[in-house]
């Protein structure tokens, strides 16, 4: 059996959305055509870590520290989230 792929649910001038799927749980990727750059849901990573939604997922101290420490090692990644 072949692994399911990405799916493109839909296009325009300035990005193409993709679903994909962990779990069972929907998961919307965004390619940004003009930067390259490919963002995660964060509703949708959220709910798959177990949290109602992104701003529940941020109010918890250790998320928090989570995204402190890798920005700490990694100063030239932001940290974009995009809002649904």
């Amino acid at each position: 059996m072949e692994p399911e792929r990405m799916k493109i649910i839909a296009e325009d001038a300035e990005r193409i959305t993709m679903i994909d799927h962990f779990e069972g749980h929907p998961v919307r990727f965004y390619f940004d055509k003009a930067s390259g750059q490919v963002l995660v849901n964060a509703d949708d990573m959220a709910i798959i870590l177990g949290y109602k939604n992104q701003h529940d997922l941020l109010s918890q101290d250790a998320a928090l520290d989570i995204l402190n420490e890798h920005h700490k090692q990694n100063p030239d990644q932001p940290f974009l989230t995009y809002l649904s």
